[in-house]
């Protein structure tokens, strides 16, 4: 137990991921001979998975670094289901189509059946499992399990509210079923935006 413990704490992941997923998300990486990557936050992916070019590349995953930790868990398992279906149908199944989707889908029930996992993170793995999406922002129950003190989701301020989102000031115009219509109080642009991101209400005295 204790040799565990120490595997554990002493692992690059440590921190990122709940300590109950950290031997299950290296075991996967070993398994489709993956180089995984902790990366700096990027504004458009929560992570992504290049396949090799060359026959002695191996498959890059990366993930950003500024993730709740069971949005990172859940974003690995997203990545890494790409892995094992290129290792197991190359080029020739569709980026989520169903290959990808079962084995997302497996991989996530594995997941919720590890020791330690609770009861509200058992019902999203397996919530989300049975019904795998291109992006986790589709996800509510996942959004609402990670959304920080303080913090709250777009679709949930009123018409008209500020907000800051990626370091800029935004004003909310409108609800556009999943999207949101806002304008960037600096240059006066039109953007749609996931109404489930995580957003930071504006104060003027910030």
């Amino acid at each position: 137990m204790k040799l565990r413990e120490s595997k554990i704490s002493m692992h690059p992941l440590f921190g990122y991921v709940p300590d109950y997923s950290i031997l299950y998300i290296d075991q996967l990486v070993k398994s489709f001979d993956v180089h995984f990557k902790v990366v700096s936050p990027r504004k458009t992916k929560l992570g992504d998975c290049r396949y090799p070019i060359g026959t002695k590349e191996k498959i890059t995953i990366t993930i950003n670094k500024d993730l709740h930790p069971f949005q990172f868990l859940v974003t690995s398992l997203h990545e890494l289901a790409h892995a094992k279906t290129f290792r197991e149908f190359g080029m020739k199944a569709s980026a989520h189509g169903k290959e990808w989707k079962n084995n997302f889908s497996k991989i996530l029930l594995d997941a919720s059946s590890l020791d330690n996992v609770n009861d509200e993170e058992i019902s999203v793995l397996r919530s989300l499992s049975n019904n795998p999406k291109a992006t986790s922002y589709g996800h509510d129950s996942l959004q609402m399990l990670v959304k920080k003190e303080n913090d709250i989701l777009l679709k949930d301020i009123p018409d008209d509210s500020l907000f800051y989102f990626n370091k800029s000031v935004f004003r909310k115009i409108k609800l556009l079923r999943t999207y949101v219509l806002c304008s960037n109080g600096q240059n006066n642009k039109r953007y749609k935006i996931h109404g489930a991101v995580h957003i930071t209400r504006y104060r003027a005295n910030n």
